[in-house]
């Protein structure tokens, strides 16, 4: 899964954490320490040597860069657990969202 990709900006999930931390003068140990990860753990994921890590700790690296959470899940591979839940809850949600994307494939 090394690395996601965005394909709009062919930026990775890595490269835009290490952008937003430059950008905002934020060391990769003030973040490491508000995620709650080591510094060596958040060195690997910036430079693409480590998946991305989950939603707990995206959610609190958006919090501090002042980044959208949705987008560096987006970025991440990954969907937000709410939308998940809600997309669960009801079959006839994922079975819309299916017959959709057969639809967009075309």
């Amino acid at each position: 899964m090394l690395p996601v990709v965005s394909k709009a900006k062919k930026e990775t999930f890595g490269q835009r954490i290490r952008r937003l931390r430059d950008e905002g003068g934020i060391t990769q140990t003030a973040l490491a320490a508000h995620c709650e990860i080591t510094g060596g753990y958040l060195s690997r994921v910036e430079s693409d040597a480590h998946d991305p890590p989950g939603e707990p700790v995206i959610c609190a690296m958006a919090a501090m860069l002042q980044a959208p959470a949705d987008e560096l899940l987006r970025l991440a591979g990954r969907l937000p657990s709410d939308v998940v839940e809600w997309l669960l809850a009801d079959p006839a949600r994922l079975a819309a969202v299916r017959a959709r994307m057969k639809g967009a494939r075309r």
